[in-house]
C-alpha cells in the first residue's frame, strides 16, 4: 500500500457485524443483519459520517480472513480495495466467498502501523537525526493530490503575508478595543486656517491652526462621523481670537456653549460624543 498517510475513521463499541449476503469475488458492496448502532465516530462521539473510511477484516480469527478498505454510509459498506494489507491467504475467485451470516469487524493494520512510523521520520527534526540536517517532505493528513484537497502539517516558521489591502479592509470593518499603537506612528492631520471656518467628517482627528488677524469662528456640525471622534483647534500666533461654535456644545468656559480660546498658543479639543453632542475641553475661556 503506498504511504500517503490518508486519514481513516474509527469507532467506539465496534460490535462485530454479520454478512448479510455472501461477499464473492464480483461483490462491490455488502452489509450486516446484525444492528450497527454502537459504531459511532471515535472523534466526533456521533454516527459515522457518509464516506467513512474503514478497515474490515471479513471472517476475523480464522483461515479466511481478508481485510478490506471500504467507505461506509449508512449501513452499507462500499469495498475499495480487496487484501488490503497485501495479504494473499484469501484468493479472490469464484470459487471463493465469505458466506452470509460469518461475522466481521473493525482492526487496525500493519499497513496503518507503517504509515504512522513513516510520518514520524518524516517529521523528525535535525535533533532527532543525530544532528545531520534533513528536508522534510509534505506530509499528507487528509485529501489527494489533487490542488486544494490536502492537508498537510506546517512548520513552526511558515508564516502567510498579510497584504496592506486585507489589513485595511479588516481594520474598516472591525471594532477594536484597548489596542496600543506606538507614539511614533501616530500622524495628525494640521491644516492652517485665516478665516471662519466649518468642520466636516473629513477632520476627524485633525489639527486645524487658527492663523487670523480678526476675530473668526470654528462651526463644530450637528453630526460626525463616530462617536469618539475629535477635532483639536489651536490659536495660532496672529492676535486674531477664535470661538467655538454649533448646537449641542458644553464645556468649562465661561459660555458653556460657546468657548473662545483664551490666548494665542491656547489648545483645545472637541470631542463628538453622540447625538448633536460636543464636549470642548482646554486652554478655553
Amino acid at each position: 500500500m503506498a504511504l500517503d498517510f490518508p486519514a481513516r475513521s474509527y469507532v467506539s463499541n465496534a460490535l462485530a457485524g454479520t454478512l448479510s449476503a455472501a461477499v464473492t469475488n464480483t461483490s462491490t458492496t455488502f452489509t450486516s443483519s446484525t444492528s450497527l448502532a454502537a459504531w459511532m465516530d471515535v472523534t466526533t462521539g456521533s454516527t459515522l459520517p457518509a464516506g467513512a473510511k474503514l478497515i474490515i477484516a471479513l471472517e476475523y480469527g480464522t483461515a479466511n480472513e481478508e481485510k478490506v478498505f471500504c467507505t461506509y454510509n449508512a449501513g452499507t459498506f462500499t469495498i475499495v480495495n480487496r487484501n488490503y494489507n497485501n495479504e494473499t491467504a484469501f484468493p479472490i475467485d469464484a470459487g471463493h466467498s465469505h458466506p452470509a451470516g460469518t461475522n466481521f469487524v473493525l482492526v487496525w493494520t500493519a499497513t496503518e502501523a507503517a504509515e504512522s512510523q513513516k510520518a514520524v521520520q518524516t517529521l523528525k527534526t535535525v535533533m532527532l537525526n543525530s544532528g545531520v540536517a534533513t528536508t522534510p517532505g509534505n506530509t499528507v493528513i487528509d485529501g489527494t493530490a489533487t490542488a486544494g484537497t490536502s492537508k498537510y502539517v506546517v512548520a513552526a516558521d511558515h508564516t502567510h503575508n498579510l497584504t496592506s489591502t486585507d489589513l485595511n479592509t479588516w481594520l474598516a470593518s472591525t471594532s477594536l478595543t484597548g489596542l496600543s499603537v506606538t507614539a511614533a506612528n501616530v500622524v495628525y492631520t494640521v491644516t492652517p486656517k485665516t478665516t471662519s471656518y466649518s468642520v466636516t467628517t473629513a477632520d476627524a482627528s485633525s489639527i486645524l491652526v487658527m492663523n487670523n488677524s480678526g476675530s473668526v469662528t470654528v462651526t463644530l456640525p450637528t453630526v460626525f462621523n463616530t462617536i469618539g471622534q475629535s477635532v483639536t483647534i489651536i490659536r495660532g500666533a496672529s492676535a486674531g481670537a477664535v470661538a467655538i461654535a454649533g448646537t449641542g456644545i458644553f464645556s468649562t468656559g465661561a459660555t458653556s456653549g460657546s468657548p473662545t480660546l483664551r490666548a494665542v498658543g491656547s489648545v483645545a479639543t472637541a470631542i463628538y460624543l453622540g447625538s448633536s453632542s460636543w464636549v470642548v475641553t482646554g486652554d478655553i475661556a
